[in-house]
């Protein structure tokens, strides 16, 4: 669907894919529509009713898309690469790292050897 259309057709509680040039894609709903179609999105931000954020940040811009499977697919793999850098990042402590069984360790080893 044409995006002009897609943005027509949207209305309260509708769930969108909200692209942030810093921190890449999330999912909101939409909570407000105005008269003039401006969307209020429910963490706050304003987007006109071309979907771009209305007084963007210097160092950011919002715009609004339709969720789509290769987004959600998307958001998915960000999740499980922060958890992943957050785990790895734990492990820098030598710490944690005595206390694991052999088993854990040889589990870990293998994982990072197939990268």
């Amino acid at each position: 669907m044409e995006r002009e259309t897609w943005l027509k057709l949207l209305k309260l509680g509708d769930q969108v894919a909200v692209h942030q040039s810093v921190t890449g894609w999330c999912i909101r709903t939409i909570e407000k529509i105005t008269p003039s179609g401006r969307f209020v999105l429910d963490n706050g931000v304003k987007c006109n009713a071309n979907g771009y954020e209305i007084n963007p940040q210097k160092w950011s811009s919002i715009t609004i898309e339709e969720l789509t499977e290769k987004i959600l697919q998307e958001i998915e793999h960000d999740k499980l690469v922060s958890k992943a850098n957050s785990i790895l990042s734990s492990l820098n402590n030598i710490n944690k790292v005595k206390k694991l069984s052999s088993e854990q360790l040889n589990k870990i080893i293998n994982c990072l050897e197939e990268i």
